[in-house]
């Protein structure tokens, strides 16, 4: 049996609590539906979207735009049909384990747009994780590029709340 687990705190994160229905519910879905990867990164398109969600195509592009601009929790390569969920580190990353790390690798390596790797890998805070996605970045980044990233984007989030 699939399934996708979603940590409890998902509920609690301010980007979600500030969405509406709708986008949670789309958000939601792009976390947890049949095409999502071990990674975080997956092809899927508009029309997929529309099928399961029972969305209208318009619906689907507005609540997407919304995601990408407003809420800054995805990134969609048009051309590509990738989606990138920003925090899917923070939620859905548990443990590892040789499997895992195989089958993760597999994936990271037929992504297209390897920007959609940093863009993930700058929400991951598991070491051994980091490590398999800064070799699939679109830039040759290091841990410790990462972390330096990371570190400079909380500061600036935190001075955006004061």
């Amino acid at each position: 049996m699939n399934y996708k687990i979603v940590q409890r705190d998902f509920w609690h994160d301010e980007k979600i609590m500030s969405m509406t229905t709708e986008e949670r519910y789309l958000y939601l879905y792009l976390l947890t539906n049949p095409y999502s990867s071990n990674i975080g990164i997956y092809k899927i398109t508009k029309e997929q979207i529309k099928e399961h969600t029972g969305y209208e195509i318009d619906q689907v592009c507005n609540v997407i735009n919304s995601l990408i601009n407003k809420y800054k929790v995805i990134a969609y390569n048009e051309d590509t049909k990738e989606i990138a969920i920003e925090k899917w580190g923070k939620y859905n990353l548990i443990k590892g384990g040789k499997v895992m790390e195989e089958s993760m690798k597999k994936q990271l390596s037929l992504v297209v747009d390897k920007s959609l790797v940093t863009y993930v890998a700058l929400n991951i805070r598991k070491k051994w994780a980091l490590d398999l996605y800064t070799q699939y970045c679109d830039k040759k980044l290091t841990y410790y590029d990462i972390k330096e990233l990371q570190f400079r984007r909380s500061n600036e989030t935190d001075s955006y709340k004061n």
